[in-house]
């Protein structure tokens, strides 16, 4: 049989736990940035600027001077929107652009990073 100290223990080793597994992130506001490699080569990474307003995306910009005119081009105008709309990074990506639309999903993860956050706290 456990007495008054062992019980006390228990509780508070239990509460300690519970506190910790329930985190969420509340986000944070600001303009952060990220690359990552596209057509362009290390050379000419696609560039992302995403603003945030607590855990919501409110603009990202893109940019890719390597991206290959016409296809590339293309999902450097169009991803940006779609992330926005869905904020979320798990958009479709630009018919014929996966290089292009992959390395933009993946410099806005990079800039979310430096933000502190993680693609699973969009929108909480």
């Amino acid at each position: 049989m456990m007495n008054k100290a062992g019980i006390t223990a228990v509780l508070l080793t239990a509460l300690l736990l519970a506190g910790c597994s329930g985190s969420t992130n509340t986000g944070v506001s600001g303009t952060f940035t990220g690359e990552a490699v596209g057509m362009g080569g290390e050379d000419k990474p696609v560039q992302v600027t995403l603003t945030l307003e607590g855990t919501t995306i409110k603009e990202l910009t893109a940019v890719g001077e390597g991206e290959t005119d016409g296809i590339g081009s293309n999902a450097i105008e169009e991803m940006p929107a779609k992330i926005v709309a869905a904020n979320s990074l798990d958009v479709e990506v630009t018919t014929g652009a996966t290089i292009t639309s992959g390395a933009i999903i993946e410099a806005a993860e990079k800039a979310l990073a430096k933000a502190g956050l993680k693609l699973s706290d969009l929108g909480k």
